[in-house]
């Protein structure tokens, strides 16, 4: 029941917030000459030949803005809208009429959603009979003996080579069930379905297991129902596509952002010029530079907002010795806002992580990982961010690369809730989220709590076109982002530009994080002077290149140096033990450390880490 409640309010808030926008635009469509009220030549026009302004109309749920549609009826409609009685609609008696209009509204989504319902506790009853059926005949196909015990051979058995056993526990929905299919795991798997500790596995262990993996099931079914009601064709305008509008292009206000990708090499660099006979500073120490420049040419009062797309303290040269320590004074000198997590960051585990977060002045975000336990973000990270910069708000959100994620050796990725399934000791249990139902979940919970921009920080790497992985997210965010930051790869040139997405429903801008600190890209998101008023944002960008002998901050090349020194007595330990038959050929290599067998790579902090 809280569950549903819960998905009802996110339902009606989704509903409210797209219904309420779509009517401003069409008050806005009407009044073609901008004066705040509605006269009735401006409706006639309106409702004769514009399709937009005609589809909500229709199904708006107010019976006199209906009838504004009908000729014979118009002169009445428009009477009882004008509450004023002089002669136009105004911004006020408009409002009252859409409100009066969304209150049906919601009273029908209400009994849809009751028709929905029943249907749902229908299918879910088949499923259950269906699921624990399957369940009960696995049981039969593994107790060879039927003895109606399972003992350790039988599940082997059963596991490697039936493969009706095999394609139930596969999507059983019980992380425990499913480690039964690796063989490194299954002993562990055993022990813990074995709650008796005889040995044995018997129908009430069995079926008690059974039941979690069911709840599970019926969890995602859930969530997926959720998901699909609010993005289905419940729309403010009749379940009919809308009219997308053009990015607004006007002046306004303009929100400066500053951003740069992820910071391993700090000391890039520093080993100097041919050009010059002097030693130069470090590439953290410019970059420093480079923002605080940029920071005096916009001003207090129009100060930017600092970013970083995340992978700044996972694998490298010099996090195989620091475990990402390195970074942190540098980062916290920088003046950043937030900064995303990516996959390596999580490749020294997340008790290390959380470390490093905790470090840090300012919060990490990881938007599409969980620890499983307690449905809270993982590590000291948080799930996004709302701030209200240059008076306006802006949400931010931080996905990692869910297909990396999973494939990490330092997480324990399970597909639905877990309590004292895990063992001590071992990797915590971590939900991961595919980026594009994160973001979509996430922007949408931002855009209600009154943002007016959603960035997302994206460690994704890719370009920004189309069939790029930004472009991708883009395309799913079905309008709850406005501009996806990606990480880019190392060796690339610099970022020139945005990318602007189009759908049915929305635009959004994809970048791309100039990686390395090779320059800093530079972002303006311009809004029209009143919040929520007009067309989603426009953007500006454009890369700043920071040269080799570029002004540097001192104080921050001196971290640099010491950090390196670290690094230098760091090297005379052992980092990693591998035991291991490795493909190092320099084809392997070439692209990195996941082409090459077993995970490992050509740098020795992807060796470590794997």
């Amino acid at each position: 029941q809280e569950r549903r409640a819960k998905a009802a309010a996110a339902e009606n808030a989704a509903f409210s917030a797209e219904f309420l926008g779509a009517a401003r635009r069409v008050f806005a469509m009407i009044d073609v000459d901008n004066s705040g009220t509605l006269t009735k030549e401006e409706i006639k026009k309106s409702v004769k030949s514009d399709k937009e302004v005609i589809d909500f109309l229709k199904d708006c749920g107010e019976e006199n803005l209906q009838f504004l549609l009908e000729p014979k009826r118009l002169d009445r409609a428009l009477n009882a809208l004008d509450t004023s009685q002089d002669g136009e609609v105004d911004v006020d008696e408009w409002e009252e009429a859409i409100q009066r209009g969304l209150k049906v509204r919601l009273a029908q989504l209400a009994e849809d959603r009751e028709r929905r319902a029943r249907a749902a506790a229908a299918e879910d009853g088949a499923f259950t009979a269906e699921f624990m059926a399957a369940a009960r005949k696995v049981f039969d196909l593994i107790d060879t003996d039927a003895s109606g015990l399972l003992d350790h051979d039988e599940i082997k058995t059963g596991v490697t080579s039936n493969q009706e056993v095999i394609a139930f526990v596969k999507d059983c929905g019980n992380q425990n069930l499913q480690d039964l299919l690796i063989p490194e795991k299954i002993e562990k798997s055993i022990k813990t379905l074995d709650t008796s500790g005889d040995g044995l596995i018997d129908a009430f262990e069995w079926e008690a297991i059974i039941e979690k993996a069911l709840a599970a099931k019926l969890d995602e079914r859930a969530k997926a129902r959720a998901e699909e009601a609010i993005a289905s064709g419940l729309s403010a305008t009749g379940g009919k596509k809308r009219r997308r509008p053009a990015p607004w292009t006007g002046g306004g206000v303009e929100l400066p952002l500053l951003i740069f990708g992820d910071m391993a090499d700090l000391n890039g660099g520093a080993k100097g010029n041919k050009s010059q006979k002097k030693k130069v500073s470090g590439a953290g120490a410019r970059l420093c530079a480079a923002i605080e420049d940029e920071r005096e040419e916009c001003g207090k009062e129009n100060e930017p907002l600092v970013l970083f797309t995340g992978n700044s303290f996972g694998a490298s040269f010099e996090g195989t010795v620091t475990r990402g320590d390195h970074v942190v004074p540098t980062a916290n000198a920088m003046g950043v806002y937030c900064g995303g997590v990516g996959p390596s960051d999580l490749d020294y585990g997340c008790a290390n992580l959380e470390r490093i977060a905790n470090a840090c002045n300012f919060p990490l975000l990881l938007s599409n990982v969980s620890d499983a336990r307690t449905s809270k973000p993982l590590a000291g990270t948080q799930a996004s961010r709302l701030v209200t910069w240059q008076g306006r708000k802006v949400g931010i959100i931080a996905v990692a690369a869910a297909e990396k994620l999973r494939d990490c050796a330092t997480l324990e990725v399970v597909s639905g809730n877990t309590g004292s399934d895990s063992q001590k000791g071992s990797p915590p249990p971590v939900r991961v989220e595919d980026e594009d139902a994160c973001v979509r979940r996430l922007g949408g919970e931002l855009r209600r709590n009154g943002a007016e921009v959603v960035i997302v920080l994206a460690a994704v790497g890719g370009g920004t076109g189309k069939s790029s992985p930004g472009g991708e997210l883009a395309q799913a965010a079905n309008g709850m982002a406005d501009v996806i930051v990606v990480s880019g790869p190392r060796g690339e040139a610099p970022p020139s530009g945005a990318h602007r997405h189009e759908t049915d429903e929305a635009y959004c801008w994809v970048v791309r994080a100039p990686p390395q600190l090779a320059c800093l890209l530079k972002m303006s998101v311009i809004l029209p002077e009143e919040p929520h008023s007009g067309p989603p944002p426009h953007l500006a960008a454009e890369a700043l290149n920071i040269a080799p002998g570029a002004r540097a901050v001192d104080a921050v090349g001196r971290l640099a140096v010491v950090a390196h020194r670290g690094v230098a007595r760091g090297l005379a330990t052992t980092a990693a033990v591998c035991e291991g038959t490795l493909d190092c050929s320099a084809e392997s290599l070439r692209g990195g450390r996941h082409l090459a067998t077993r995970r490992a790579g050509a740098s020795a902090g992807g060796l470590a880490a794997d």
